[in-house]
């Protein structure tokens, strides 16, 4: 985007949507509906003329271009038996959306004990690289800073990963605009390759989703009918 106008990071979205359910979950509470509005997720003003034209040709990103290609390749490499799966059992849209939507802590804890590992490897091996990228990633500080929400309601820090747990298994969060609408969309590549699609999607597609998933603005409420 332009005109001093840019997009929260997806990260900050993301998580400000779990904290929010997180607070309803703490008070024994249903989670309000989100209308996610553009404007929450935007820095600046839309439509508005700036006094001034700005234009930028310094920032140099290529010390980022190695590791964000292999994140990439990696991710594509993850899910190819997942693609090869659909192919030849050819599951429903539902059965798809039904997977996804229940995999939602899952997802989340495997995540953190893949990079916790990554860090302490990083850390024992004197890698220094290695234990930024585990140490730094948006999940473990998530699951840090939720194990420091119950621990500061009186949970002893040793059950707080468990608490953590329990709260990302709640029902409720099948909810959480941007986990309903990459289950929808994971569901319909399903539902594409289960009618016979052979080609499959292309390496930055689940930056694709992330991007649809964290910053489109319609709700969860316009998410069923639009997925097939």
């Amino acid at each position: 985007m332009g005109g001093d106008t840019s997009f929260e990071d997806t990260t900050t979205i993301e998580h400000r949507q779990i904290y929010r359910h997180l607070e309803a979950y703490l008070k024994g509470e249903e989670p309000l509906p989100f209308d996610c509005d553009v404007d929450e997720i935007l820095h600046g003003h839309r439509n508005a003329w700036l006094p001034d034209l700005h234009i930028t040709v310094e920032a140099d990103w290529s010390a980022f271009v190695e590791n964000t290609r292999l994140a990439r390749d990696k991710a594509a490499e993850d899910f190819a038996p997942l693609y090869d799966g659909w192919v030849r059992d050819k599951p429903t849209f539902e059965t798809v959306l039904n997977n996804e939507l229940g995999a939602f802590a899952r997802s989340y804890v495997d995540a953190y004990f893949h990079f916790m590992a990554m860090a302490q490897s990083g850390e024992a091996s004197g890698d220094v690289h290695k234990y930024i990228n585990g140490a730094l990633s948006p999940v473990i500080v998530l699951i840090h800073e939720l194990n420091r929400e119950f621990i500061n309601r009186g949970t002893p820090p040793e059950s707080a990963l468990r608490e953590t747990v329990k709260f990302l298994n709640w029902p409720k969060n099948h909810s959480l605009p941007h986990h309903l609408i990459s289950a929808h969309l994971f569901a319909a590549i399903a539902d594409r390759f289960a009618r016979g699609q052979k080609r499959r999607p292309s390496r930055g597609m689940m930056n694709d989703i992330k991007a649809i998933s964290l910053t489109q603005n319609r709700g969860s409420r316009d998410v069923g009918g639009a997925s097939k």
